[in-house]
C-alpha cells in the first residue's frame, strides 16, 4: 500500500485496532444455545462477505478488520467478494445466511440507505442485519482523468457542458459515488453519463485508462492514483479540507455551495439471531442503530438520510 494510502488508514482508521478489542465481545454474539458461548467462539473460520470488488475502500478495510480479528480472537478471518447490482447481491446472501455468528458482512452505506430508496424492489429487507461495529466514515473525492483540461471544479463544469458527452464512473447503483454524481449532475445542470461498477477499484482502473472521464471516489483509494500523476483531484466533498490533501479545496470553496457526501463502512451480522450482550456493539438488545441512541451507526443513518432528501429535492 503506498504511503498516501497508508496516512489515510491510520488517521481514518486510527481507532480500529482500539475498537477490535471490544469485538473481542463477538464471543457474546449471542449464539444459540447449544453452538458456542463467549468463552468458545470463534471455534471454527469465519466468513467476512464483502458485496464489491476486491482493490476498493471497502475491500481493503475488511481486509485490514479480518486480519485484526485473527489475531487478537485466535482464529481465521476470510473475506470473501459478492460484487454485483450495486451491493445487492452480498447483502442478499447474508440475509439469508446462518446467524451462528460465522458470516458476517462488511458494508458500506449505500445498500443500506440509498439503495431501497432507488430500487423499486429489493431481494433483502434492509432491517435484516445487525450492526457491530461501525469502522469509518470518510467523504469522497472528485478526480478526473489528466486527459482532460480542466484543473478546477468552474474548468470542469465548463469543459463539461461543452462536450456533451462526458461519463462518471461509480462503485454501484445506488452507492454514495453515484449519489454524488447525480447531485454534481443537478447542482451545476450538467448531462453527463452514469456509468455504474461492480466496485470502485474496477471504476478507477477504466478511469486512469480514459474509458471514462469523472468519478467521485473514498478518499482512501484515489488519493495515491492522484499522488502517482494517474488522476487529477479537483474537490473533496467535506465541509472542511481533508488533512491528508489540504491542497484540494471543498466542494463548496470550489464554487458549489452546500455540497457534502460521504459514506460509512461497518461490520454487521445477520438479525434474526439472540440479542447482543453487549454495548461494545454500539447497540443495546432488540434496538436497531436507527433507534438506539447510543450506538454511533445512527449518526450515519441520520446523515445518509439528509444527503438522500438533499439529492432527490435537488433533481
Amino acid at each position: 500500500m503506498s504511503k498516501p494510502s497508508m496516512i489515510f488508514f491510520r488517521r481514518f482508521f486510527g481507532g480500529l485496532c482500539v475498537g477490535l478489542y471490544g469485538l473481542a465481545a463477538l464471543g457474546m454474539l449471542g449464539l444459540a444455545p447449544g453452538r458456542a458461548n463467549a468463552q468458545t467462539y470463534p471455534e471454527k473460520t469465519v466468513r467476512i462477505v464483502v458485496p464489491y470488488a476486491p482493490g476498493g475502500t471497502t475491500d481493503v478495510t475488511a481486509r485490514l478488520v479480518a486480519k485484526s480479528l485473527g489475531e487478537r480472537l485466535g482464529q481465521t478471518f476470510v473475506v470473501e467478494n459478492r460484487p454485483g447490482a450495486g451491493g445487492s447481491i452480498g447483502h442478499d446472501l447474508i440475509a439469508k445466511a446462518a446467524t451462528d455468528g460465522y458470516t458476517l458482512l462488511f458494508s458500506a452505506a449505500g445498500p443500506l440507505v440509498v439503495t431501497p430508496h432507488t430500487y423499486a424492489s429489493l431481494p433483502y429487507d434492509p432491517k435484516s442485519f445487525e450492526p457491530i461495529k461501525l469502522v469509518a466514515t470518510a467523504p469522497l473525492l472528485l478526480v478526473v482523468n489528466p486527459k482532460l483540461k480542466a484543473n478546477s471544479l468552474q474548468e470542469l463544469i465548463t469543459e463539461a457542458k461543452a462536450s456533451g458527452r462526458m461519463t462518471y464512473g461509480s462503485f454501484g447503483n445506488g452507492s454514495a459515488a453515484h449519489l454524488a454524481g447525480e447531485l454534481f449532475k443537478a447542482s451545476a445542470n450538467l448531462d453527463i453519463t452514469h456509468v455504474p461498477y461492480k466496485g470502485s477499484a474496477p471504476a478507477l482502473t477504466d478511469l486512469v485508462s480514459g474509458q471514462i472521464d469523472i468519478m467521485f471516489d473514498v478518499l482512501g483509494s484515489s488519493l495515491p492514483l492522484v499522488k502517482a500523476g494517474k488522476l487529477r483531484a479537483l474537490a473533496v466533498t467535506s465541509p472542511v479540507r481533508a488533512s491528508v490533501a489540504p491542497e484540494v479545496p471543498t466542494m463548496t470553496e470550489a464554487g458549489i455551495r452546500d455540497f457534502e457526501a460521504g459514506t460509512w463502512f461497518g461490520l454487521m451480522a445477520p438479525a434474526n439471531r439472540d440479542p447482543f450482550k453487549s454495548d461494545g456493539f454500539g447497540t443495546r438488545p432488540g434496538r436497531s442503530p436507527r433507534s438506539n441512541p447510543g450506538s454511533r451507526f445512527r449518526g450515519c443513518w441520520r446523515f445518509a438520510g439528509r444527503f438522500s432528501q438533499v439529492f432527490w429535492h435537488r433533481i
